[in-house]
């Protein structure tokens, strides 16, 4: 998969922002999983950041995100199956309303950069589609 390969020269830049309006701050926790639901071992650092409380009228609060997501050094890196995201809550005192919301918008970052083969992925010469 992409993110094995991306993962296996390096790591994963995630941006973007989380909008709260629940009156909790956040603890946002970022897992990868493997084919089998385990999760891959993490660097140190590596897939938290605290997410600001909503307000107590209940309007939301924006928290811009930059999160890197990369694996323990010297392991073997399995195939990623799924990005698991992981929110846990903080008490204020304040109440929930039915109406509380959680957004996250996020955009992928390669800090290291990709290398593509475009013979690779375009096929060779010899290939029939491509004499068309």
């Amino acid at each position: 998969s992409v993110l094995h390969d991306v993962l296996a020269v390096g790591s994963l830049g995630l941006s973007g922002e989380v909008i709260n309006s629940f009156p909790l701050a956040l603890d946002l926790e970022f897992q990868l999983l493997d084919v089998e639901g385990n999760a891959v071992p993490m660097a140190d650092n590596a897939g938290h950041q605290t997410i600001k409380a909503g307000n107590l009228d209940g309007s939301p609060v924006t928290t811009q995100l930059n999160v890197v997501l990369g694996v323990q050094k010297g392991i073997e890196i399995p195939q990623i199956d799924a990005v698991k995201l992981i929110f846990r809550a903080t008490s204020s005192g304040a109440g929930l309303a039915e109406d509380n919301f959680i957004q996250v918008q996020l955009n992928a970052l390669i800090p290291e950069g990709v290398s593509v083969d475009l013979k690779e992925l375009m096929g060779t010469p010899s290939d029939p589609e491509i004499q068309k």
